[in-house]
């Protein structure tokens, strides 16, 4: 099952700062604690409290279900859908930085959960516009009367303070 407890331990934020082993070369020609060390660092992380416990917490808490992640994106295709006549309306834009900020990571990286935090902003956006209403004329009859005669009618000077 993907993903592991392994990979799921990598994306959660830590108790205690990550030791590197003095020793563990990734790369030849060095290693890791003499690399953290040339970016000006003392140690590979630094976990500070109170924050670090907020963030946990927050971890913790605080995510999106696959599913309902799946339903927000495919109630914004549906507001797009019930907008074909107009390009899909207001949706549209937040719809394609939403696919893209979900499919160019995957298709160019690898398949990661942090990329998902940003898709979410312009899915629940395009979710949430397509429950808004469209066009003036799907205003109630009233309203929408009201505002043709505001339209129509012609401005008229008001008579106020001049000086006779």
């Amino acid at each position: 099952m993907y993903p592991g407890a392994y990979t799921v331990s990598l994306y959660r934020f830590p108790n205690r700062p990550e030791v590197l082993p003095p020793s563990r070369s990734w790369i030849p020609g060095g290693t890791a604690v003499g690399d953290v060390r040339a970016y000006g660092r003392a140690s590979a992380s630094l976990v500070v409290r109170p924050f670090s416990s907020l963030a946990r917490a927050c971890q913790r808490y605080f995510y999106t279900y696959g599913p309902l992640f799946g339903l927000i994106l495919i109630t914004g295709l549906a507001g797009l859908v019930r907008r074909w006549r107009q390009l899909g309306g207001a949706g549209l834009l937040p719809w394609a930085v939403a696919v893209t900020l979900l499919l160019f990571p995957i298709a160019t990286a690898d398949v990661g959960y942090r990329y998902l935090l940003a898709v979410l902003p312009f899915a629940s956006l395009t979710a949430a516009l397509a429950f808004a209403p469209g066009e003036v004329e799907q205003l109630p009859h009233e309203t929408l009367t009201a505002w043709r005669v505001a339209q129509a009618s012609p401005v008229r000077p008001s008579r106020s303070g001049g000086s006779s």
